[in-house]
């Protein structure tokens, strides 16, 4: 409640563009190949600011791609304030939106499982869609993922592609 309520106070006082660049500045991750702002490393995202700001952003008439952008680091700033459901729901918003980075937010959500049931299935098929979308850090995890050789997941030559591609990737 009081987090709306500071969000609407923000959104009364601060330009609409400008809450869009605070969300940015507050929660821009670096997978995100579109980020406008310098990203920001999850230990120092500030989530009761990132969460404000981003709340506020949303309530502005945004094209399709920067609402996407908002909801990824809206649920970002919820992941750090261990708001686990939030952030879930607001990374699949920005799915919603078409969002290349908020597929890779859910696909490392559901590979890793610290927060919500482990799923390589669903981890795989959130992380191809962000890497089809552009999002290159996905190769990273799709290579652990299809490494593993505890998984019915298993490939190697798939393994070895994402491998490959990521380390062109960091490279260049």
């Amino acid at each position: 409640m009081i987090v709306t309520i500071t969000a609407l106070l923000l959104l009364v006082q601060t330009p609409m563009s400008q809450l869009t660049k605070n969300c940015d500045m507050e929660a821009s991750l670096e997978a995100d190949p579109v980020h406008l702002s310098a990203p920001v490393a999850f230990d120092a995202i500030e989530s009761k600011s990132a969460i404000e700001v981003c709340l506020g952003a949303l309530s502005n008439r945004l094209d399709k791609q920067t609402r996407g952008r908002i909801w990824l680091q809206l649920g970002r700033g919820y992941l750090k304030n261990h708001q686990i459901s939030n952030a879930k729901s607001a990374f699949e918003k920005s799915v919603s939106h078409g969002y290349g980075a908020g597929y890779f937010a859910l696909g490392v959500m559901y590979w890793l499982g610290d927060d919500i049931k482990r799923d390589p299935d669903l981890a795989k098929a959130y992380l191809e869609e962000a890497y089809s979308n552009g999002v290159f850090w996905s190769a990273k995890i799709l290579q652990d993922l299809y490494d593993d050789q505890e998984s019915h997941l298993y490939d190697k030559p798939l393994a070895d592609y994402y491998e490959k591609t990521w380390s062109e990737f960091v490279l260049n």
